[in-house]
């Protein structure tokens, strides 16, 4: 009998991007930000951020242009969505204790707008991230993350 925790197809699997539910919490911290991820980033609803981020919200690794709050939060989604308007996050991975969330994502889409000063290409670009985050009373608080820019502009450029 194999173990699950060193079974080679299944670590391939998990870094290549592909949802592994093993390694997803279920608890309701998770869920919470399953909901946000898909209502936000894949819909483009930017009334919902009021719904899941506080209005003192800080991502720790913004910009220093990017407004901190529901307002930079709107901005930042913006800003993806108008490079990418099919933008799809799926989250590959999923992990939380209490209220920290550890996410890993996978972003996709057709670059279509300006994007950080990329001129649209029309080509389908594909990247990772991760974000750990931290939910008080039932809404986002604060993030960390780091997302791989450096493939999206080698994708943009080549």
């Amino acid at each position: 009998m194999s173990d699950p925790d060193h079974d080679p197809k299944r670590a391939e699997s998990i870094w290549a991007g592909e949802f592994d539910s093993a390694d997803s919490s279920s608890d309701e911290t998770a869920d919470f930000l399953t909901r946000l991820f898909n209502e936000i980033w894949n819909q483009g609803n930017l009334d919902a951020v009021t719904e899941f981020v506080t209005p003192s919200f800080v991502n720790h690794d913004w910009p220093p242009n990017i407004p901190s709050g529901i307002e930079g939060y709107k901005e930042v989604v913006n800003t993806f969505r108008t490079g990418f308007p099919d933008l799809k996050m799926t989250l590959a991975q999923v992990v939380s204790e209490g209220n920290r969330v550890a996410t890993r994502i996978k972003l996709e889409g057709t670059h279509r707008g300006n994007f950080f000063g990329f001129e649209p290409t029309d080509k389908f670009v594909s990247f990772g991230g991760m974000q750990f985050s931290r939910i008080e009373n039932g809404k986002l608080t604060e993030s960390w993350e780091i997302v791989d820019m450096a493939a999206v502009a080698q994708q943009l450029s080549s």
